[in-house]
């Protein structure tokens, strides 16, 4: 993930996918280290997620967790009841103003808002088959938001594979990830409109009947009918080796290749309306990155300074191709499938950053790492 004004984020998958129970470290590189390595996309930092690993042990070994959560609103805004509303009008509405009062006793925030329950479910198998240790997860997380009709839903699977060849001389890691999402955005404007819907109209009060002062909509209906629905995709294959070299100890070939998909889409009603006709906007996105990062490093004491040094020369490629589709047109509410009105808007673009490196460095402290 690369965002403009922030650090680079290199990691197996973009944060909304990624399952918080397979991060083993994080690491922040800053200033000069992560210009030396990423370039231009590193000048803000970068940012390195390390996912868990395949253990060790020959023993199954089976880790299941479950969360339940209730959120809530922490509290509701004053505002006038039914009757304090009808009272105020009555003494100082004018006759227009006293024609919207009605006889129903709504508490527009209660309407609205609601006990979200949401659960995250988290499974993980690991061992080892043969000669190749494994790490196998599964995750389903369900979060429900405060705001009736609102919600963000997350799969996402993984396998590890962390074999070892030639009397460990060759460290081999095969990583696969999986990791869809789809969630409903609620309408900002449910945030004042149950603050200046009319509590004397009833919750079935149609949603172009203008509630007092202004013509605030329903909001029951702003709820049902402005949604903002997305889901997004993604898709990662990852390939690390390590390769000691036994003629020289402490001389290290390192290899990491890595694809990864990306697709995602939005829908968006920005109106409420009972109208035939309404805007609807259309997003479509699609990434294909490949990254590649080849280094040599060599590594030895100095047993007269209480120290070692390292020193350490690599290559880093970074091809990222980027498409998108967005439509905005009227369409029929309740038609959707038939309306091809609407100006397409289409386009790729693509990136590569290639980086050669190179870094020494001296570790005042006794032994090797």
């Amino acid at each position: 993930m690369i965002l403009e004004t922030e650090a680079l984020y290199l990691l197996d998958s973009p944060l909304s996918l990624l399952n918080p129970q397979d991060i083993a470290s994080i690491t922040l590189l800053k200033d000069a280290a992560a210009t030396a390595l990423y370039g231009a996309l590193g000048a803000n930092g970068v940012v390195h997620i390390t996912t868990k690993q395949s253990p060790t042990t020959r023993k199954l070994q089976v880790q299941f967790s479950s969360r339940l959560a209730v959120s809530q609103l922490a509290r509701k805004t004053p505002v006038l009841t039914a009757d304090q509303f009808r009272d105020v009008v009555n003494q100082y509405g004018t006759p227009e103003q006293k024609e919207h009062l009605g006889t129903a006793h709504t508490d527009w925030q209660e309407e609205v808002y609601r006990n979200a329950v949401s659960h995250d479910q988290n499974l993980a198998l690991s061992g080892t088959l043969g000669r190749f240790p494994y790490r196998l997860s599964l995750g389903y997380l369900h979060q429900n938001g405060i705001l009736a009709n609102s919600h963000f839903s997350r799969t996402s699977a993984a396998l590890t594979l962390t074999p070892a060849f030639f009397k460990n001389r060759l460290k081999t890691g095969l990583m696969l990830r999986k990791g869809s999402s789809d969630s409903r955005i609620p309408n900002e404007n449910m945030v004042l409109s149950p603050l200046r819907a009319n509590p004397t109209h009833p919750t079935s009060v149609a949603e172009d009947n203008s509630s007092f002062p202004t013509n605030v909509k329903n909001p029951l209906t702003m709820l049902e009918r402005q949604k903002n629905d997305g889901t997004a995709e993604k898709e990662l294959v990852q390939l690390q080796l390590q390769y000691s070299f036994g003629f020289l100890p402490g001389l290290k070939a390192r290899a990491h290749i890595g694809f990864d998909h990306y697709t995602g889409t939005r829908d968006d009603f920005p109106n409420a309306s009972s109208n035939t006709y309404n805007f609807i906007t259309q997003y479509e996105q699609g990434k294909k990155n490949t990254i590649q990062e080849y280094t040599l490093s060599y590594t030895d004491s100095l047993e007269k300074l209480d120290s070692y040094f390292e020193v350490i020369a690599g290559y880093f490629n970074q091809s990222l191709s980027i498409s998108y589709s967005y439509n905005s047109r009227i369409i029929n509410f309740d038609d959707t499938g038939n309306n091809n009105q609407g100006r397409i808007r289409r386009g790729t673009y693509e990136l590569e950053n290639i980086g050669f490196f190179g870094k020494r460095v001296i570790h005042l402290r006794t032994g090797t790492p």
